[in-house]
């Protein structure tokens, strides 16, 4: 690990957030086919003696790789303002956080540590080996998340207000201003919902799991979508300024599946998972190695974020604007 990223001159807009659901269940608790050799240096010379192999598991893969994803992040965005959640899923959801407050269960407005990250994944143990695990359990936590609004999707929705502009699209239609004595409540829901046709809440979960059929990812597909549009109804019959229905979702499934088996599941595109386009999926298989894995979360961490990468060390991260 540790390759390098420059950006693209394409601005992330306000919308942008990222949730990363890592499988905390059975499938990811199982030895994966990648083997650790273990070398010691010999007394005399500089030879190394190999001496044992450790199996890593499946689980310990994933961690690394979400690390990996984060540390790019961190790197490619020094400001850290760039938004990314991590959650757990086994029995329930749960977000990676040393800190358990209220707060914290909101977006911030900077992107969690490393130390913090690390911290709460140890703490989290190892897998657990309960058939009740569900991947569903953090993709609820990770829609729940995406569906509320973060400081700056607030701070560019108030721009738009008083500039009467959208964002890098020049002139838009005045906002109507309330009529005197009229319902300065129901106006102002009128007002952000006007708003928001211009600034869009989207988001991104990449989720990392194992499934085994074809019959497996339809169901999670249909899931998702039905898990998205329970969420966007309940936050429209709230009528909480918290929330905000979620208008484009695009998920990266990353399938994970055993060196020792074929792989059940072919690679597909980026696709509408239903007919109003409001979920996005694309599948990536991939066999349980270190070097695979983490292939296919560079190309997602690309995709993501419109970055670009470079083989040529000694070059420092830096975000073209």
């Amino acid at each position: 690990m540790g390759k390098s990223f420059v950006g693209k001159p394409k601005p992330l807009g306000a919308d942008h957030k990222v949730v990363v659901v890592l499988d905390h269940g059975p499938r990811f608790g199982i030895g994966a086919s990648e083997k650790l050799p273990i070398h010691v240096k010999e007394l005399a010379g500089n030879k190394q003696k190999f001496v044992a192999t450790i199996e890593k598991s499946v689980w310990s893969l994933a961690v690394e790789c979400a690390l990996e994803m984060h540390r790019i992040v961190s790197d490619v965005f020094p400001n850290n303002n760039k938004l990314m959640r991590f959650v757990l899923s086994d029995c329930v959801g749960r977000f990676l956080t040393s800190d358990t407050s209220d707060v914290m269960k909101q977006w911030g407005d900077s992107l969690i540590s490393r130390n913090e990250l690390h911290e709460s994944i140890k703490s989290a143990g190892k897998p657990l080996t309960s058939e009740d695990s569900s991947i569903l359990n953090g993709v609820r936590m990770a829609v729940d998340a995406l569906s509320q609004k973060t400081n700056a999707y607030r701070k560019a929705i108030d721009t738009a207000q008083k500039m009467g502009n959208r964002p890098g699209q020049g002139k838009r239609p005045r906002v109507p201003i309330p009529m005197r004595g009229g319902n300065l409540e129901a106006n102002k829901q009128k007002r952000d919902q006007f708003l928001q046709t211009f600034i869009p809440n989207r988001g991104a979960i990449v989720l990392m799991t194992s499934l085994k059929s074809e019959e497996e990812l339809k169901s999670l597909e249909a899931d998702i979508v039905e898990i998205v549009k329970g969420r966007n109804l309940i936050v429209k019959n709230l009528g909480d300024d918290n929330f905000s229905p979620i208008e484009d979702l695009r998920c990266y499934i990353i399938n994970v599946y055993s060196g020792n088996l074929a792989n059940p599941l072919q690679n597909k595109s980026m696709q509408s998972a239903d007919d109003t386009e409001l979920v996005k999926i694309q599948l990536l298989s991939t066999v349980d190695t270190g070097e695979a894995i983490q292939m296919v979360v560079h190309a997602v961490t690309l995709d993501l974020y419109n970055l670009v990468s470079t083989t040529i060390t000694g070059i420092p991260m830096k975000v073209c604007t």
